[in-house]
């Protein structure tokens, strides 16, 4: 297909207010985590038509209250079990902190609940296995990585579907490192493990568009500035089984914003993943940016229509359609990032010194 034509089929109309979309059926959904991105969530129901809050659990019943309240969720509870037995469930939504999402997930799953699970699955790709492995037979569980639905990513999987040929991606993520440890709004240990925290988002956009890894070579530069030890600092070159090649920069200590950039003959697609606007280039067309959609201008980025997918799926009893993650998707996307943080250069490589 021309990349114009493609251009076409994708962008369609829109709409200055995004429509209220009608599940096939009713569901309950019990939220789990009130802090932001479970708030994010409940705000996102309520452009579901037939999503029904069932119950909010929170440690802090005080925060799970006002947002309970707010959003007409009748029952909080500060514990999951107790919250199942008194609310049965069609769904659930995990927003907890990494280290307690498997364990509250393989509650949910054990009792036949499909969940989406906020990222990441887990602190290790160990982890994620075992995530995988529970909801084996639950094909609606899929992982909340929400940037695959937000407009600049989405659009760019939808072209590149039409444009068969992508044989390079490349993407930016640097992060503000010690402002975070300044602010004090994260623990520690989520902090040294910011790549599996946060990072993740960018990295798993590899996963979306070329699969599983094969290969990582990284480049660490010196950094006598830096007063922490773990790594912070990333330069690396990805080989994928798909034959596709994969660059990734992100450097943690000078300012920038992240971007993801796909190569094929004769044409280039760019996303500026702050904006969330989507660039193409090509040999015969002038440039074509398309901006946010209405779904994201209206709700936190990709969130709504991450949620309809999820819901969507669930009512069909059927895995939700792509960009959603799989919970292998989230298995690959954690084994590269774990790749990533002890990748070295290759022993025995050529180098060359300077002059």
């Amino acid at each position: 297909m021309k990349l114009a034509s493609a251009l076409d089929a994708i962008i369609g109309k829109g709409h200055r207010r995004p429509p209220v979309r009608t599940l096939s059926r009713p569901l309950r959904i019990g939220i789990v985590g009130a802090g932001k991105a479970g708030a994010y969530h409940l705000d996102a129901l309520r452009g579901i038509e037939g999503a029904q809050p069932a119950f909010l659990v929170n440690r802090g019943s005080v925060r799970a209250a006002a947002l309970a309240a707010r959003h007409g969720v009748g029952l909080v509870a500060a514990d999951l079990a107790e919250a199942l037995d008194k609310a049965p469930i069609d769904a659930a939504i995990v927003a907890v902190p990494p280290a307690a999402t498997l364990a509250t997930t393989l509650m949910l799953l054990e009792r036949g609940v499909p969940c989406l699970v906020e990222k990441p699955p887990g602190v290790s790709a160990d982890e994620a296995v075992r995530l995988a492995a529970a909801a084996g037979t639950l094909p609606a569980t899929c992982i909340a990585f929400n940037r695959r639905f937000m407009t600049g990513p989405r659009r760019a999987y939808e072209l590149a579907a039409r444009l068969p040929g992508i044989y390079a991606i490349h993407i930016e993520a640097p992060e503000p490192i010690d402002s975070l440890y300044q602010r004090r709004h994260k623990p520690d240990d989520e902090l040294r493990q910011w790549e599996t925290v946060n990072s993740i988002h960018a990295v798993d956009l590899f996963t979306l568009f070329a699969g599983p890894a094969s290969g990582v070579v990284g480049l660490e530069p010196p950094m006598p500035f830096k007063t922490r030890p773990s790594r912070e600092d990333f330069t690396a070159l990805i080989r994928f089984e798909n034959g596709v090649a994969g660059t990734y920069v992100s450097h943690w200590h000078s300012p920038g914003k992240w971007r993801l950039e796909l190569f094929g003959p004769g044409f280039r697609i760019a996303v500026d993943l702050h904006s969330n606007r989507l660039t193409v280039l090509d040999d015969e067309h002038p440039t074509r940016t398309i901006a946010p959609d209405p779904e994201d201008r209206h709700y936190k980025p990709g969130i709504f229509l991450q949620d309809w997918a999820f819901l969507d799926a669930v009512a069909r009893g059927a895995a939700p359609d792509r960009p959603a993650a799989s919970p292998a998707d989230g298995i690959a996307s954690m084994r590269l990032i774990e790749s990533l943080r002890t990748a070295g250069w290759p022993e025995g490589a050529a180098r060359v010194d300077p002059a």
